[in-house]
């Protein structure tokens, strides 16, 4: 039962050092802030003496932009190849209502969706 424990808190500090604020890791407070808890709180999360309930480890997720899944140790995929947006599009058999879409409407849905992001 600990075992849980100890992998969400080793995947809970590998995701808070590899986001970034400023360029720097992101700071514990940050994170508490964010979810409304105490750094002791998060601290026991890290340290794999504590987990996270149900709604604070979709805030996680959502925090580290990954899924519940990979934080508990489910699964080794920090974001799933079904929520990559870029990759979706690769697929050659998309549909809009019965309609194909063709490869030339993905890759300009693509180049919009991208626009959009980057402004």
């Amino acid at each position: 039962m600990e075992d849980y424990k100890k992998t969400i808190g080793e995947r809970l500090k590998y995701l808070r050092k590899k986001k970034t604020l400023s360029g720097k890791p992101m700071p514990v407070e940050y994170i508490t802030t964010k979810l409304d808890i105490a750094r002791s709180t998060y601290t026991g999360w890290e340290l794999g003496r504590r987990a996270p309930n149900g709604e604070k480890l979709v805030a996680l997720a959502a925090l580290f932009d990954t899924t519940v899944d990979y934080i508990t140790g489910k699964t080794d995929d920090e974001a799933p190849s079904d929520n990559k947006l870029d990759e979706l599009l690769a697929n050659k058999s998309l549909k809009w209502g019965n309609k194909d879409i063709t490869e030339e409407q993905a890759e300009t849905i693509a180049r919009l969706i991208q626009g959009y992001l980057n402004n």
